[in-house]
């Protein structure tokens, strides 16, 4: 073999090592990059597991029938099921805790704490019996409706907003609660137009067409909002009422000085009105 053939070999075994220089250097890539997915796979496996772990560690403390309601010391499935025998089968509140001690003896575990009667009638009372019967009423997509809003009860710094919804044929009396249907719960902090126009463009849409018209108080943001979404608004005639006699009597001389001598004397104030009444 002559020098320069050994040479042309030479130079070909080096290709050839960077060629598998290359290939190995590719391969570590690649490693590095799969232990990375892997590591990644691996935490979200745990996460996932322990998320599973503790879903089962609940419905094993409670008898595997459902979670424990906050700052309720009953079962969720013993006042769905309470409040399920009042009002879809008909029985008594006195008879509710007979059936639910029966569901224990067959089911063991269901019902361990049974209530009584007074309870099973807080319990249906909260979950809102007359929503309950609304409920199964059959509604008509263009049914006319009429919606009441209004921002109130702050707690924590936060405004709760709610939105009733009552049919536009007057009942013959004032509305009442089984007259209204709560359509939409929402809590946030500094409440403005743009937000209240949000949930009642939320709601409409949800109705599938209009209200024949909205009530509120006379609150700005109420105002403005329904304005702006075009609805007929009619203000609450008792919020109306009071800002009227708040603007004829608010810089009245001789009512700011019988509410000042209200104020420091009021058992006089009290007097008074015993001897009206009598």
């Amino acid at each position: 073999m002559t020098n320069i053939d050994k040479k042309e070999e030479i130079r070909e075994l080096k290709k050839q090592l960077k060629q598998a220089q290359r290939k190995i250097a590719k391969l570590q890539s690649d490693k590095e990059s799969l232990k990375t997915s892997n590591k990644v796979l691996r935490t979200e496996s745990k996460k996932k597991t322990a998320e599973i772990d503790s879903l089962i560690a609940d419905r094993e403390g409670t008898g595997g029938h459902g979670v424990t309601i906050p700052r309720y010391r009953h079962q969720e499935i013993a006042i769905r099921y309470a409040v399920m025998l009042y009002v879809y089968a008909g029985i008594s509140s006195h008879q509710v805790p007979k059936a639910m001690q029966l569901a224990g003896l067959l089911w063991n575990g269901i019902t361990d704490d049974i209530p009584s009667h007074v309870t099973v009638l807080e319990w249906v009372e909260k979950c809102g019996l007359s929503l309950t019967k609304g409920c199964m009423k059959k509604k008509t997509a263009e049914e006319a409706y009429s919606l009441i809003f209004d921002n109130s009860i702050t707690v924590c710094g936060q405004d709760l907003h709610l939105e009733l919804r009552a049919s536009v044929e007057h009942p013959s009396h004032s509305l009442t609660q089984a007259d209204v249907e709560v359509v939409r719960m929402k809590t946030g902090k500094d409440w403005d137009t743009e937000m209240i126009k949000t949930q009642l463009e939320q709601t409409v849409k949800e109705e599938g067409h209009d209200p024949e018209y909205v009530v509120s108080d006379n609150g700005l943001i109420m105002c403005n909002a329904a304005c702006k979404l075009g609805l007929k608004h009619h203000k609450d005639i008792s919020h109306s009422f009071g800002m009227f006699l708040e603007n004829v009597y608010s810089k009245d001389p001789e009512f700011c000085d019988f509410l000042t001598s209200s104020m420091r004397h009021p058992k006089r104030l009290t007097s008074f009105s015993k001897s009206k009444s009598d």
